[in-house]
């Protein structure tokens, strides 16, 4: 790993992880989570532990650890541009720093105090893929601020229900009463519109679909669901790989115009025209809708909204193919449906 990333990162912390406080604090959380979740494959499992004096250790199991060995043993400093910023931003804003790595017949070592680092050479050693870090936070570079568990647990919870492959276990062991958590959600995004619907005080699920599919590069998990209430407003949620886009864009705009074909498509020629467009067709909704793969293309400066007109049009024509075979073969529901859009 090349020092001069380290001196980069340490003398501009704000560029690489904004604000020097709790939301830093979960950027560089979040470069972490991103890297170990990487290709992932096989069941993985995680844990978080907050420990007294400050120390956190990550403890990762059953994941590919080519990735943080390639950063270690390279003296590339273009890495940090591929990417790769979990252990410079690591190295660099922490007081201390200890990392161990498990490859399939090595294991490499690295300890650091406010960015000057050490890498052990790599020993044969016959242990499975995995990684396990031990750091404290550069109280001389972060704002003072309180590690709240409760706040930490949320930002932990949606990488597992965005990587059901993946079981990730909190443990607070601050105080006498240790708290302790575990997210595994195997069903995917599934599990967040089953967590917004109960978090609901009125009404029920008119109309729900549960999506899983590769369409070309992509992989996505798509979940709706109608509440039958007039009271509750929508809720739309969407993720491209593990960022959540506060202006959603193509994925969101493709799953909207497929619920709007199909509604055109099957409602009852003769009955009472329908009345379906932007607006309506977002009352009562709940979508959470989730993308990976490579190459996603964004717009705008900040970098929230995605801009691929091709993924609208693929979504588009997956979910009206999906909901028009459901109102095909449940013409009870598609009818009870359709009256929403009734003029």
């Amino acid at each position: 790993m090349e020092a001069k990333i380290i001196e980069f990162v340490r003398k501009r912390p704000g560029m690489y992880i904004g604000e020097m406080g709790m939301r830093g604090f979960k950027s560089m959380l979040g470069y972490l989570f991103d890297e170990l979740l990487k290709d992932l494959n096989t069941k993985s499992e995680i844990a978080v532990s907050f420990i007294k004096n400050d120390w956190i250790r990550i403890e990762a199991q059953k994941i590919d650890t080519k990735h943080f060995l390639r950063v270690l043993h390279s003296s590339d400093e273009n890495l940090i541009h591929f990417g790769y910023l979990s252990l410079p931003v690591l190295v660099a804003l922490s007081e201390e720093l200890t990392v161990q790595v498990n490859g399939f017949n090595s294991v490499t070592n690295l300890s650091a105090k406010k960015g000057n680092f050490i890498i052990t050479p790599s020993a044969f050693q016959g242990k499975k893929q995995g990684l396990t870090l031990d750091f404290k936070l550069d109280s001389g570079l972060f704002q003072p601020f309180e590690m709240s568990y409760e706040i930490i647990n949320q930002f932990i919870r949606k990488y597992a229900f965005l990587n059901p492959g993946c079981k990730i276990t909190s443990i607070d062991n601050r105080t006498k009463n240790d708290q302790k958590n575990i997210y595994d959600y195997p069903l995917g995004v599934s599990h967040q519109l089953d967590y917004e619907i109960g978090m609901r005080f009125y009404g029920h699920p008119l109309l729900r679909f549960d999506f899983k599919t590769i369409i070309k590069e992509y992989s996505y998990q798509i979940s709706f669901c109608y509440m039958d209430s007039w009271l509750d407003k929508a809720k739309i949620t969407s993720f491209a790989d593990d960022k959540e886009l506060i202006f959603g864009g193509s994925l969101i705009e493709g799953v909207l115009d497929g619920i709007i074909a199909s509604v055109k498509k099957n409602h009852k020629i003769g009955e009472a025209d329908i009345n379906i467009d932007r607006k309506k067709v977002k009352e009562g909704l709940i979508l959470v809708a989730a993308v990976r793969g490579k190459n996603l293309v964004f717009a705008g400066c900040t970098k929230e909204k995605l801009e691929m007109p091709r993924m609208r049009k693929q979504i588009r024509e997956y979910v009206f193919s999906e909901l028009t075979s459901h109102f095909h073969s449940q013409p009870d529901v598609a009818k009870k449906f359709m009256n929403k859009f009734r003029k």
